[in-house]
């Protein structure tokens, strides 16, 4: 009789207790999700932005794209302050998308109960932004390789501006290249890239071995 009553005046508190254990990771993990969410549609977002503002005929007092900026420039504002243009372009885009991916896959990990380092964590996402940036780098200097090879007229518009881009990155080289040829600082420039994106990537993946 006296393990019976004990027993029912414990069981409400076993209850609640077992409610609450259930409960909690349930109401995490909804947020996590309504969080990562908004991750995803603030990417979406940025992707839109950038690709908008790259055709000639959406001006930026454009309707749309007076929303998309009132969406995306709080975001993108503290970007632009830590990584300024780089050979006339804007890369504050990339790593707030690489930042936010970071941010999302981290909330994940929590929530599915595997170890989550901090270290290695901030490493991948400077990893991802010194790779990405190298890896456009070299496609703009390999494509303006290829506008050369192809003998495009100069004067073309989309050649002028791969030009104009890619001058700061291949000029450093035309001291190296010692030659009199348009073309060959721009071939050591694409060697140099690629060979730095090839580096970059044995030494990140060296150092996330020792921070794993």
């Amino acid at each position: 009789m006296l393990s019976s009553r004990l027993a029912a005046a414990v069981r409400p508190f076993i209850t609640r207790s077992s409610r609450r254990r259930i409960l909690e990771p349930m109401v995490v993990d909804t947020l996590v999700r309504i969080v990562t969410g908004a991750i995803w549609l603030e990417t979406l977002l940025i992707l839109a932005s950038v690709i908008l503002s790259w055709l000639p005929l959406i001006k930026p007092w454009h309707p749309v794209m007076r929303i998309l900026h009132a969406l995306v420039d709080p975001v993108l504002r503290p970007f632009q302050r830590l990584l300024p243009p780089i050979a006339g372009f804007d890369f504050s885009p990339l790593l707030a998308i690489v930042v936010l991916r970071a941010v999302s896959g981290f909330l994940t990990s929590l929530t599915a109960g595997g170890g989550v380092s901090i270290t290695a964590a901030l490493l991948g996402v400077v990893a991802q932004v010194v790779l990405a940036v190298t890896l456009l780098l070299a496609l703009l200097v390999g494509l303006r390789l290829v506008l050369s090879a192809l003998k495009v007229n100069r004067w073309n518009p989309a050649v002028r501006f791969v030009d104009r881009a890619s001058d700061p990155l291949v000029r450093p080289f035309s001291r190296l290249s010692g030659s009199g040829s348009l073309m060959t600082p721009t071939v050591v420039a694409l060697a140099g890239y690629i060979g730095l994106y090839i580096l970059a990537s044995f030494a990140f993946a060296s150092l996330q071995r020792l921070v794993a």
